[in-house]
């Protein structure tokens, strides 16, 4: 279910109506306002509502109709002579998320010339515990030595600051952000004092935390291309709440593919071989001096010639042991002026015998 605006709730009535007369005019005892509900204490919202019928013919409810499956609705009795009352009983599962929700119910009736009746259900929902935003760009790093100082070029923002939110009743003692967990090339600082507002009539308590998040400077041994890492908070009561960072990696350098795969092979198979194409994204001629190499993968003869493009074959050595999965890194040394050497990242996976 999606938030009601009143220009959706029109159209959504209408639609209900069909052909019927016009609804009559939602008087204060058809709409019920929940007010604040705090997701993960209250996951249902239970309300009756009276419905008479007031008019001087039997009034038959032939049809339910709700305005999303998150509601159950139900009559005490469908047939009322004039002057009779049943209950109409609406259970609402809570949705989670901040924000403000109408929940309708529409009453179909007959004789067709009673007007349809709308009943509805408002509230508030209010997460314990949040990041304001779901996704945080970082925008676009480039490594490599800039100019005689060296050091990271940034397009975007390099250090940004989101705010973790605590929604609380506002009687009761406040919770608080205990720790932001951040995986390694990101940096948090948490601001430890809150800015605290009442709303909900002072009802509710709002309490914003900084958390002022960036990119560390050492980027180099980065691969080039999109990033993602997951930031993790969680408050002195063990609510946890996340929220994903985003940053682009430019290298003046660039390998395809960025993640060489050499596949499954068979204890009796040929060590395979494969190729990466190492490329100046600035169309610069460069000289590849040395690599590095293990005891997994060798790393086979290559051109030292400057060109803006180099071809490199990796062999994977043959293998005896119990491990079946294979994985590691080859660097590459080179002579251009904003990239002294290339990381590889290679893997494979072994047959298990038979």
């Amino acid at each position: 279910m999606r938030p009601l605006s009143v220009c959706n709730l029109i159209v959504m009535l209408a639609a209900a109506g069909g052909c019927l007369p016009k609804p009559a005019p939602v008087t204060h005892d058809r709409t019920f306002d929940a007010g604040a509900v705090f997701i993960g204490r209250t996951p249902k919202i239970k309300h009756t509502f009276e419905v008479v019928n007031d008019s001087n013919a039997t009034l038959n409810i032939t049809e339910l109709k709700r305005s999303c499956t998150c509601t159950a609705a139900a009559v005490k009795k469908n047939l009322l002579q004039p002057g009779e009352a049943t209950d109409l009983d609406l259970e609402i599962n809570a949705n989670p998320g901040l924000n403000e929700w109408v929940v309708v119910c529409s009453l179909i009736t007959e004789p067709p010339t009673t007007p349809e009746r709308v009943y509805e259900v408002r509230y508030r929902s209010y997460p314990h515990f949040r990041f304001d935003v779901s996704t945080l760009d970082l925008g676009v790093r480039k490594t490599g030595k800039l100019g005689e100082g060296g050091g990271m070029e940034s397009r975007g923002s390099a250090k940004s600051g989101v705010a973790l939110e605590l929604y609380e009743p506002a009687d009761e003692d406040p919770d608080r952000p205990l720790t932001v967990s951040v995986p390694k090339p990101l940096v948090a600082v948490l601001d430890p004092k809150p800015e605290v507002e009442l709303i909900e009539g002072g009802r509710v308590r709002r309490s914003r935390y900084q958390v002022h998040i960036s990119l560390a400077d050492d980027l180099d041994s980065m691969a080039s291309g999109t990033h993602t890492e997951t930031l993790t908070a969680k408050t002195a009561r063990g609510e946890t709440t996340s929220l994903v960072a985003v940053w682009v990696v430019e290298s003046p350098l660039i390998v395809s593919p960025t993640r060489l795969s050499f596949g499954l092979i068979g204890a009796d198979d040929k060590p395979p071989a494969r190729k990466v194409v190492i490329k100046s994204t600035d169309g610069r001629a460069f000289r590849l001096l040395k690599a590095s190499s293990s005891d997994e993968v060798d790393v086979r003869a290559f051109s030292t010639e400057p060109a803006a493009s180099h071809i490199v074959e990796l062999a994977l050595l043959k293998r005896s042991g119990s491990k079946r999965f294979l994985a590691g890194e080859v660097t590459i040394a080179t002579d251009h002026p904003e990239a002294a050497s290339i990381p590889i990242s290679w893997s494979a996976i072994l047959k298990s015998k038979q």
